[in-house]
Formats: C-alpha cells, sequence, structure tokens
C-alpha cells in the first residue's frame, strides 16, 4: 500500500502560497498572516457523499482561527470523472488528493468514514506534516467479508442493496439527472438533511459507488492503517451508529491509545444531523490545542 507515495520533502510553510486549485474546494475564512501562518484544517467527506457534507461544520466554525479545505475525493463531484491509473482503491484516493495536499500544506486533518481512512492513509505518506488528525465515524472490519456481513445483519434492506449494490449505480445516475423534479419536496422526506447534500449525493462514478463500498469503506483496511500513524489521532463517533460499529471503533481506540468520544443520540451521519456537536469536538480537540503549530 502506498508504494509509490513515499515519504516527501517540503519547502517551510512560509513559502507556500494559499489557494486552491479550484476556487470551489476551499472555503477560506480569514486571510493569513504571511508572518504568522495560520493553521490549515483539511476535511474529507465519506462514502456516497461530497464535499458538501462539510457545509454546516464549515458555517459553526466561521469565526475559527483556521482556513479550511473542503474538496470531492477522487470519483465525487468535481472529481467524478477524473482519471483512474488502475481500479479504484484507497490508494488512488490518496494518491489523487496528494498535490493538493503538498500544495496547501494543511496541518489539521479531519475526515469522516471513509474520508477518515483517507486522513490515516495521507499520514502514511506525509510524516510530520499532520499533527492531529480526527476521525468520525471510522467503519473498522477485519476484512471486506466481515463488512459486507456486518452490513447484511442490519436488515433485508441492507440484505438486498449489499447484493445489488453493482446495479444501483445507474439508479444514482437517474436520480440526480433528475433531481430538479424532486428537490423541491426532499425535505420532506429527509426534513434534517441540507438542501446541498441532496445536489450531491448521488453525483459520483460508478467505481467510487461499487468499489468504494466493498473495496474502500467495508474493506477491512482500517486495522493495517492504524498501525502506522505517527500524528496524534482523535476519534468520535456516534453513540447509535449501526453502520459503522461502536464497539469495534471504540476497541481500537484503546488499543493505539487514542482519544475516544461519543454523540449521543447520533448516528453514522453525525456531520450532517449533529454539525454543533462534532464542530464543538473539533474546537476543543484539533484545533485548541494547536498553539505553536506552524
Amino acid at each position: 500500500m502506498f508504494g509509490p507515495w513515499s515519504a516527501r520533502t517540503y519547502l517551510p510553510i512560509q513559502e507556500i502560497e494559499v489557494g486552491c486549485q479550484r476556487a470551489s474546494d476551499c472555503l477560506t475564512l480569514q486571510h493569513v498572516n504571511a508572518h504568522a501562518p495560520r493553521p490549515k484544517l483539511l476535511l474529507l467527506h465519506g462514502y456516497f457523499a461530497g464535499r458538501a457534507a462539510w457545509d454546516r461544520i464549515r458555517s459553526e466554525l466561521k469565526d475559527e482561527p483556521v482556513d479550511i479545505i473542503a474538496p470531492d475525493l477522487l470519483g465525487y463531484g468535481e472529481h467524478r470523472r477524473a482519471p483512474l491509473r488502475d481500479v479504484y482503491s484507497l490508494d488512488h484516493i490518496v494518491e489523487h488528493l496528494a498535490p493538493l495536499v503538498e500544495r496547501e500544506r494543511p496541518n489539521l486533518v479531519v475526515g469522516h468514514s471513509m474520508g477518515g481512512m483517507v486522513s490515516l492513509g495521507l499520514d502514511r505518506i506525509f510524516p510530520g506534516q499532520l499533527q492531529r488528525i480526527g476521525v468520525v465515524g471510522l467503519p473498522v472490519f477485519t476484512s471486506a467479508f466481515d463488512g459486507k456481513a456486518h452490513q447484511m445483519r442490519r436488515g433485508r434492506r441492507y440484505v438486498v442493496y449489499m447484493k445489488t449494490h453493482g446495479f444501483s449505480h445507474y439508479g444514482c445516475g437517474i436520480v440526480h439527472g433528475t433531481r430538479p423534479l424532486w428537490m423541491p419536496f426532499a425535505h420532506h422526506f429527509a426534513p434534517r438533511q441540507p438542501r446541498s447534500i441532496f445536489e450531491t449525493v448521488f453525483n459520483h462514478s460508478r467505481d467510487a459507488h461499487n468499489r468504494g463500498l466493498t473495496h474502500v469503506a467495508f474493506g477491512g483496511l482500517v486495522p493495517d492503517l492504524s498501525r502506522h500513524v505517527t500524528a496524534q489521532v482523535y476519534m468520535l463517533h456516534g453513540r447509535s451508529d449501526r453502520t459503522a460499529p461502536l464497539d469495534r471503533a471504540e476497541a481500537l481506540a484503546t488499543e493505539r491509545g487514542w482519544d475516544f468520544e461519543t454523540v449521543p443520540r447520533a448516528n453514522h451521519q453525525v456531520i450532517v444531523e449533529r454539525p454543533a456537536a462534532v464542530a464543538d469536538w473539533i474546537r476543543r480537540k484539533i484545533l485548541a490545542r494547536n498553539e505553536g503549530i506552524s
């Protein structure tokens, strides 16, 4: 894993120009003082999502002294049609994100679900750059079979989805293409979801849909990833999360000596449905101890 993306040499952060490849990839909350570089926080969305998943969190953090970068991952949104060097995998998601990380030099990162896995992978190829990593709803499975079996135990609906998800992407394309017809009524069947989520949730590639589920999010990669992390890691989990087992995440945190907290009455979509709680956690764990880091 991460063979071609080994450790690198960097310029001092003062020499890095602030800015993103696309203006829409970033939300710069305040101007950076060239003489006192501000911390940069990279937010990474999960499977079946997009950068809009962080909109409420970014709004909650608008007054914090940090610059936020929230890109679409490989296969999602603006990067839906990004070319693949090989089959879709965690390695390729990290590889696709690496140029942005090299250019912007974030020193803090928070990832949700699959995005948490990407965060851990980034630490492997950018050793020493990330001072703190936050992972929310980390899916801890021992193998792809274990991940699939866990989802199928959740009920008939999940059994059907796991058996047919290879075809369901065609439905995503239809739903995304017809969103002007159903968007006005979206709040009736998902009142806790912001409109921006529906604009992006079905906008992904077939590879991101299919292999992103079986070979990344539920691929059993977390135990190995966690062994190689050198940055400080803070974990947050919805106490009612059935997608990513709470007990396994807590056991991993204990084993690795990582900080672990839960959000009461929150499920896997905690970053969307409980943004104030997640933002508070980011302030306390990811930002509050950032004094002196450059």
